[in-house]
């Protein structure tokens, strides 16, 4: 084996998938206790949906449905990248990026004055937050397109390598628009993708660390901490997703694992409490409805409690 080049464990050893389950349920956790969301932070999560290319998404590893002070509903559609690198070259940037172009272009389901892109990466690294993030920051602070290619072009207004991935970026969709495109082109894209790096899934767990002490804060029993730890150390559906095989906190035997933890947020029992969606690759789950009156649907549904009520 001496001198032999051997693939790392987090390749070969399903690091992506495991990450990707750990955004499941930080984005659920949310839901659960009506939280405040990154990015649309005038809103809270109403609706969690995973794997949205049913629903005509291209970018479908999860869509966020936010409600805002206003009538309209906001959307965060997100692709999840343990790692990710900037590069036309790069076959999972080109598919991510074009993914997020064909969302952005489609004004069926897509609203630019309401809704966002997002790439969630695992604690990204100092050259996609300073260079790539620094790009996306430009985008929004300049005023049109024009303005923005005036900050690329003006030297040492903006990196080196920020403008090197504004160039990737041009080249990456003009090889799906099948012509040339230009940085004042791609503009209005750019102001509205945004990268959201998560500590998950590491040694140090930061965010982990902060929709744990969030669960805890939700129950009343002494050993906080403790009940916070059921659903990410448990053997449940919450920690499972996007698995087809299973439910999410829907069905008793999912309860008996997690209600203590989610006590105020999604106990079934009191008529007080109305439905969340969920969508999942698509399977049959027994739910309970407030009225007690078992049925079986498509989708399982999470409950939380009427604010109203």
């Amino acid at each position: 084996m001496t001198g032999q080049r051997i693939s790392s464990p987090a390749s070969t050893g399903g690091a992506g998938t495991f990450f990707e389950q750990h955004v499941a349920v930080y984005w659920l956790a949310q839901l659960l206790v009506r939280g405040i969301p990154p990015i649309l932070i005038q809103t809270s999560v109403a609706e969690v949906h995973f794997q949205t290319e049913l629903l005509g998404w291209h970018t479908d590893d999860f869509l966020i449905v936010c409600e805002g002070p206003d009538a309209a509903n906001r959307k965060l559609a997100g692709e999840v990248k343990r790692s990710f690198t900037v590069s036309a070259t790069d076959e999972k940037c080109k598919q991510t990026i074009q993914n997020f172009w064909r969302d952005f272009k489609n004004s069926d389901q897509f609203s630019p004055e309401h809704d966002r892109l997002v790439l969630v990466t695992r604690r990204g690294t100092n050259t996609l937050l300073e260079h790539f993030v620094g790009l996306l920051d430009c985008a929004r602070a300049a005023r049109d397109g024009a303005e923005f290619a005036h900050r690329l072009a003006t030297n040492g207004f903006i990196s080196k390598k920020a403008v090197k991935y504004c160039g990737e970026l041009c080249e990456i969709i003009a090889e799906f628009e099948e012509t040339t495109v230009t940085p004042a082109d791609i503009w209005p894209f750019l102001r509205l993708l945004y990268v959201l790096s998560l500590d998950l899934h590491t040694s140090t767990r930061q965010t982990e660390a902060q929709i744990r002490s969030l669960l805890a804060y939700t129950v009343t029993e002494a050993d906080a901490p403790g009940v916070a730890d059921a659903p990410w150390n448990a053997p449940s559906p919450l920690r499972t997703l996007p698995s087809p095989r299973h439910a999410v906190c829907a069905v008793p035997s999912c309860r008996r694992s997690c209600n203590a933890a989610m006590d105020r947020s999604v106990r079934m029992s009191n008529a007080s409490y109305v439905p969340l969606r969920i969508t999942l690759p698509p399977f049959c789950v027994e739910s309970v409805r407030p009225s007690g009156k078992t049925y079986t649907c498509n989708a399982p549904h999470l409950y939380r409690k009427c604010s109203a009520n």
